[in-house]
């Protein structure tokens, strides 16, 4: 499973690049920005008239090119979540191609159709809500931890205690919903089954 998955995130290489630099780009402009709008306000009353004009340009430009990039980056991550998704279930059509008859007459046309579904949400989200979360996580929470550093050391160590404790939880709670989601899920293939053999 894992080799597929990344021959599929390998198969939208451009729209992942593209989007992991945008989006990390977009990261560091909106902390630059903010980093310069607390210069602005610690040293307001230093500034003078020319001074604060220039820095207040400087500020706005920053402002509208984090917009910018917020916007531009949509395109390449909506490209590559869309293609992660249609590729996983292309594969999951593949394979169901090859099950026995018999063995889908079993299963019914609705529980067939909402195993593929929910593969193809379960390998789209794996590759883009985890693996690449996880990727820009890495380019980008050691330059935040950094600035916090920079500010206060004090809440540099709160921080990073808070992101330790999370971990944990999130852990914690991984192995407690497990059971519940494929409880939910269970269900969720009986209900469309049910449906799609009421539809036909």
């Amino acid at each position: 499973m894992k080799n597929r998955l990344r021959t599929i995130a390998a198969e939208h290489r451009r729209s992942l690049v593209a989007g992991i630099t945008l989006q990390t780009l977009q990261s560091y402009v909106g902390m630059l920005t903010i980093v310069f709008f607390q210069r602005i306000i610690d040293t307001i009353r230093d500034f003078g008239a020319g001074e604060m004009a220039g820095a207040v340009g400087v500020y706005i430009v920053l402002t509208a090119m984090n917009h910018l990039l917020i916007y531009v980056q949509d395109y390449p991550n909506r490209l590559y979540q869309v293609g992660t998704f249609f590729s996983v279930k292309r594969l999951a059509m593949r394979k169901l191609a090859t099950v026995d008859y018999q063995s889908y007459a079993e299963m019914g046309t609705g529980a067939t159709l909402q195993v593929v579904e929910n593969g193809a949400n379960a390998g789209s989200s794996i590759l883009d809500s985890f693996w690449k979360f996880l990727t820009l996580t890495a380019l980008t929470l050691p330059i935040q931890l950094y600035l916090i550093r920079m500010y206060d050391f004090t809440l540099f160590l709160v921080v990073l205690g808070g992101y330790a404790a999370l971990f944990a939880v999130a852990q914690l709670l991984m192995k407690v919903s497990r059971t519940a989601m494929e409880r939910v899920v269970s269900r969720k293939e009986e209900l469309s089954q049910r449906f799609a053999r009421g539809l036909m």
